[in-house]
This record gives structure tokens, C-alpha cells and sequence, in this order.
């Protein structure tokens, strides 16, 4: 009795992360990468109330995950193709 070769099951999953990987978008084009950014310079400048400041990590912790949900593309780490005409 044979069942499906696992090999093929492995190679198959392999070759659909790869097209994943390769079809996802610029970070740049990433709304979670640009939340960063914002919130890392926000509190880097003081633009973060002291009174808000212990809750800062909780609340930028509540945004990546938010934002994680609403993400249905990957990204790659290249910068965006530029086409001259």
C-alpha cells in the first residue's frame, strides 16, 4: 500500500513559499513598516506625553499586531523596480 510521496508534498510547499517570497511587495510599500518608523520617531523626538510614555510599548505592540491582521501580502527586502522610459 502506498500513499502520496512525501518528497512531493515537501518540494510543493517549498515551491509555493518561494513564489510567495518572491511575488511579495517592497517594505517600503508595508503600512506595519511605516507604523514603525512613525512610532519609533515619535518617541525618539518626545513627541510622546510622559504621562503616555509606560503605556507607549503596549500601545505600539496593539498597532503591529492590528496591522499584522489586516496584512495579506509579504514583503521583500529590495527597494521598489523603477522603469525609465
Amino acid at each position: 500500500m502506498s500513499g502520496p510521496d512525501p518528497n512531493a508534498v515537501v518540494d510543493s510547499a517549498a515551491g509555493v513559499a518561494k513564489a510567495a517570497v518572491s511575488q511579495g511587495k517592497s517594505f517600503l510599500k508595508s503600512k506595519t513598516f511605516w507604523a514603525n518608523v512613525v512610532m519609533a520617531g515619535s518617541a525618539y523626538l518626545g513627541y510622546i506625553p510622559a504621562s503616555a510614555a509606560p503605556y507607549f510599548p503596549y500601545i505600539a505592540t496593539g498597532v503591529n499586531i492590528l496591522l499584522r491582521f489586516l496584512t495579506n501580502q509579504p514583503i521583500k527586502l529590495s527597494l521598489p523596480s523603477v522603469t525609465v522610459q
